[in-house]
């Protein structure tokens, strides 16, 4: 039996432009340190989010957990250093406080057709509180633009009155804010 050989055809080359290509990378010292800054957030998020209650007792299984995804990512340091952060900020009282009553986490909503996701969601027996963790060591105009967005739509989603507050977890302070 023989076998047929195709017929070679040269090779038509289009380039599709698919955006990302195209973008100019930003100065190479903003992008580590944006980077390494995003990373720490998204970690901070995630052991936060893995808490099964807000209490001391449950922060080391939290903590492995966080360290588990993020440590090749951040170091052991900045992994200590989140887990610091989050021990301060369960021994907040005026934290502690505010979560009593039922806990939502990462909670998804949509309005004026955008998905948004929430921090912290808590039903308490006369109100619905938002809190909106924060990472960076400043206040921004942003920060409050977007959770009285959050408060917003979740007045506008329940009947009973609600609070929202920016909660910056910081290396040596917690400081929740009223918005």
């Amino acid at each position: 039996m023989e076998e047929k050989l195709e017929e070679s055809r040269p090779l038509k080359y289009e380039k599709i432009t698919l955006g990302l290509q195209e973008q100019k990378l930003k100065n190479e010292k903003e992008l580590p340190q944006n980077f390494e800054a995003i990373q720490f957030g998204l970690a901070l998020h995630y052991m936060l989010e893995i808490l099964e209650s807000f209490s001391i007792k449950t922060l080391n299984n939290a903590y492995w957990g966080m360290k588990n995804r993020y440590e090749m990512i951040l170091g052991e340091d900045k992994c200590e250093q989140i887990k610091q952060r989050v021990t301060n900020l369960l021994h907040y009282k005026p934290f502690l406080a505010l979560v009593k009553g039922t806990i939502y986490k990462e909670q998804s909503i949509i309005y004026n057709k955008e998905l948004k996701q929430l921090d912290l969601l808590i039903e308490q027996t006369n109100r619905w509180i938002i809190v909106d963790y924060k990472s960076s060591e400043q206040r921004q105009s942003e920060h409050v633009a977007q959770v009285l967005h959050y408060k917003k739509a979740i007045k506008k989603i329940v009947s009973k009155p609600v609070k929202a507050y920016l909660c910056y977890i910081r290396e040596a302070s917690i400081e929740l804010i009223e918005i």
